[in-house]
């Protein structure tokens, strides 16, 4: 999460944190965005930035992107990886996890979210068990995070 959000901000890398405030009845404690690092530079995290919607637009994906998404500007990458034997070296042929990791919208990002599936037994790629576990989260958070609609391009 901490590697595509530097790409999501154009190259500089942010300390991650779970709350933006704690309240109680005597003070409020408010954290403030505080950058730590600028790996790469901000032409390089746009350029990934723009692979990464390419991903989305016209990867394996795209037909339930489309389907499902076609109002927001995501960018985003599958994964599936063999699970490793545990007392002996190779793969199992039929056991898989898959994951996928997007942002929106990609010009000045609200979100990102990872999501992974341990053994999704719905089939080998993560474009046909995890995306579509993406699409319908991030549909039910759209919202609450005002998340703009936007025209996508193809």
């Amino acid at each position: 999460i901490s590697a595509l959000s530097t790409i999501a901000n154009h190259g500089v890398r942010m300390k991650p944190y779970l709350v933006s405030s704690v309240i109680d009845e005597d003070e409020t404690i408010e954290f403030e965005p505080q950058q730590i690092a600028n790996p790469i530079s901000a032409e390089t995290a746009d350029t990934v930035a723009a692979m990464l919607r390419s991903v989305v637009r016209k990867g394996d994906g795209s037909a339930i992107f489309a389907q499902y998404l076609p109002d927001y500007d995501v960018a985003g990458k599958t994964g599936t990886a063999q699970i490793p034997y545990k007392d002996r070296a190779g793969y199992y042929d039929d056991r898989i996890n898959t994951t996928f990791v997007g942002f929106a919208p990609v010009d000045g990002p609200h979100m990102i979210m990872l999501i992974r599936l341990e053994e999704p037994g719905l089939g080998q790629y993560a474009a046909t068990t995890v995306v579509p576990v993406w699409i319908d989260t991030f549909n039910k958070i759209a919202g609450d995070l005002q998340i703009p609609k936007q025209i996508v391009p193809n």
